[in-house]
């Protein structure tokens, strides 16, 4: 944020845009899942776009997605197991946490 706005509060920001969060979370769950939903949804919508648009320049990036190239690194790599375990346990987890917000009914 500094490079292309160096002047920019970006602290106070923060803090305002956490205490929003927090005086937020009294409405209860189903009122903030109402509202990050269709964020979301926009959110993963441009994530798309912008994917798509990439993957349309150059598709030889597809080849990215070869099992072969999980195979060398587990053999090639000495601590290829491990790191793939930690990414995978890092994809999971952020996986749950998304999946726990806004779903949880809350009995009126």
């Amino acid at each position: 944020m500094r490079i292309y706005s160096p002047h920019l509060p970006i602290v106070p920001i923060v803090i305002g845009i956490l205490i929003l969060i927090f005086v937020a979370q009294q409405f209860g769950t189903q009122t903030i899942g109402k509202f990050f939903g269709p964020v979301m949804f926009v959110w993963f919508a441009f994530i798309a776009t912008m994917g798509l648009l990439s993957l349309s320049s150059d598709f030889s990036i597809l080849r990215a997605i070869n099992p072969v190239w999980v195979y060398r690194f587990l053999v090639e790599y000495p601590g290829g197991f491990w790191l793939l375990g930690a990414v995978f346990l890092c994809t999971t987890g952020v996986e749950v946490l998304y999946s726990d917000t806004g779903h949880t009914k809350v009995p009126a």
